[in-house]
């Protein structure tokens, strides 16, 4: 899958979607680094929004919105 171009602020990015594997009612840690789009994040309350696809077989799949706040202080 090739990732669509995104533009934030005028220039143009797009990065490289990686398949993980989940179950469901576990707890799964994904880090992100934003200084390379925003440099460093101010203080303040933040959203993390990602699409995500259940695979269940060839060329069928459900697509999700998965969303995770924090706070940098």
């Amino acid at each position: 899958m090739v990732p669509s171009p995104r533009y934030i602020l005028g220039v143009r990015y797009s990065f490289t979607d990686i398949v993980y594997g989940a179950v469901p009612s576990e707890v799964h840690e994904w880090t992100f680094d934003t200084s390379w789009i925003y440099g460093k994040l101010k203080t303040g309350e933040y959203r993390l929004v990602k699409e995500v696809s259940e695979f269940q077989d060839t060329g069928d799949f459900e697509n999700f919105i998965l969303t995770a706040e924090f706070t940098v202080d």
